[in-house]
């Protein structure tokens, strides 16, 4: 099942542009997130902005249709007004009219916290390295429960979606995906079919895996495919979706 309404964000560091999907991750909100589409734009950054030892992020926000294919990302209308802030919610801005957003981090990486007021779009967390490009993903609420009672199990849990790439930053079809603590359903992976199967047992065309109910807290998601391995650590919460790349090597 093709998850709907995924949004990414396109990010580039001061003067360098890149999309960490390739590296990244994304979102959106159709005016999501309370407040008026527009306000709080680009370079509208609240909090300790500014302090020593903080680096400029900027981006765009771009929403994402396919959960099952995290590279593409095609315009819509939901990109406007919508929540980014570091994990603490210390530092944050708005995208403004045309998805467009800047945010004062601490490097050189930091997780990001996407669409955490919106009512419509999923909270998400995303890990980017300040001064690369980043995509950073979020979908509709609804689509994510559909996902979840098609793979056993309910809304409000801690969900984990697994890319796993080699070196260059190509799927790796064919690794068992694992995560520290385990989950309360099996992993599922991608299928040619556009769909996540906990019966496929490894990583589909694309290299993704569905990680529902995971134990909340910082943990380590496992990639093997036999030949290559690697590791991504990450945070888990309830309710929050959590996007991790795996680099296996």
């Amino acid at each position: 099942m093709a998850l709907r309404l995924l949004a990414c964000v396109v990010g580039v560091s001061l003067g360098a542009i890149g999309c960490v999907a390739d590296d990244g991750r994304t979102v959106r909100p159709p005016g999501g997130g309370n407040g008026t589409p527009g306000d709080g734009g680009a370079g509208d950054v609240d909090g300790g902005a500014g302090d020593g030892g903080t680096s400029g992020l900027s981006g765009t926000i771009c929403v994402v249709d396919d959960l099952t294919d995290l590279r593409a990302c095609p315009a819509v209308n939901l990109r406007a007004d919508v929540l980014v802030e570091d994990a603490d919610g210390t530092v944050s801005t708005r995208s403004d009219a045309g998805g467009e957003f800047a945010l004062d981090v601490a490097g050189p990486t930091v997780t990001l916290r996407l669409a955490a007021d919106d009512t419509l779009l999923q909270e998400t967390l995303v890990d980017v390295s300040v001064g690369a490009g980043i995509e950073a993903l979020t979908m509709g609420r609804t689509e994510l429960e559909d996902t979840l009672l098609l793979v056993g199990s309910a809304p409000g849990v801690s969900v984990v979606v697994v890319e796993v790439v080699d070196e260059a930053g190509e799927p790796v079809p064919g690794a068992v995906v694992s995560i520290s603590g385990g989950s309360d359903v099996a992993v599922a992976y991608d299928t040619p079919g556009g769909d996540f199967d906990a019966l496929a047992g490894v990583t589909g065309p694309r290299g993704l895996a569905f990680i529902a109910g995971a134990v909340p807290g910082t943990r380590a998601v496992s990639a093997d495919d036999g030949s290559i391995d690697g590791t991504d650590t990450i945070a888990c919460e309830d309710d929050v979706v959590t996007f991790a790349r795996v680099v296996a090597r």
